[in-house]
């Protein structure tokens, strides 16, 4: 060690531990294996240990307990592993990481807050953009489908002005009640009332039939979906 400056951990550690002893120390040389934290497998969330990793270490005396014995690591390329973090501090050092992280990247993380923030504000908005997309692009084959998707899209538009309809009334009734708000004429909010009814009590062989007709509903759901938003009237 003193002409190469350098050897295997065994002598590192007993170079140390007669250095210890010679300033007075009670010292221990230890044997065990290493379990590298760089071989640590995430998926069977265990470490594995190989015949390589034997190693030799020194323990130091520190109190009159005979558990007082504190680690002590010569070799270069070792860490001292420290016992397993409790939830409080994993949460503590995660908390940390995280404000470390938006420390370093300021800018991003306000622009990154402002765009959950305007997102969060203009969330039905968002959604009533996308829906309205989806059902001008993607319409539904099935006719009680788009009837019942279009009555979905027009409560959304509804609700988002603090107007949800309440369970105890009937569709007819709040319709009614939101149609002077409603860039809408009435005579398309009573056909696709008609409509929704069919839809939710008529039976199956219904579709067969010729009342209503498919081009009617069709063309009532595309009226509604382009054309029906909610304006809050003066009285």
């Amino acid at each position: 060690l003193f002409e190469r400056k350098a050897g295997p951990d065994y002598l590192i550690a007993s170079s140390a531990a007669l250095m210890l002893r010679s300033l007075g120390y009670s010292t221990r040389l230890v044997s065990g294996f290493y379990a590298s934290p760089d071989n640590y497998d995430i998926k069977s969330d265990h470490t594995p240990v190989l015949a390589d990793d034997v190693h030799f270490w020194v323990e130091v005396k520190v109190g009159p307990s005979a558990s007082d014995w504190c680690t002590i690591e010569p070799t270069a390329g070792y860490t001292v592993l420290g016992p397993p973090l409790s939830l409080y501090e994993k949460m503590v050092e995660a908390i940390l990481a995280v404000a470390n992280w938006v420390g370093q990247h300021l800018m991003l993380s306000l622009l990154t807050l402002g765009s959950i923030i305007s997102i969060f504000i203009l969330r039905y908005q968002i959604i009533d953009f996308l829906v309205t997309g989806w059902l001008k692009l993607y319409r539904p084959r099935e006719t009680r489908r788009l009837i019942f998707r279009t009555l979905w899209l027009l409560e959304l538009r509804v609700r988002r002005q603090g107007q949800k309809r309440p369970v105890t009334m009937s569709l007819n009734q709040w319709l009614k009640l939101q149609a002077d708000n409603l860039t809408i004429n009435t005579a398309c909010l009573s056909e696709l009332a008609q409509y929704v009814n069919w839809a939710a009590f008529a039976p199956c062989s219904a579709d067969k039939t010729h009342f209503p007709r498919t081009e009617q509903i069709s063309d009532c759901c595309n009226r509604i979906i382009n054309d029906a938003r909610w304006i809050k009237r003066s009285p």
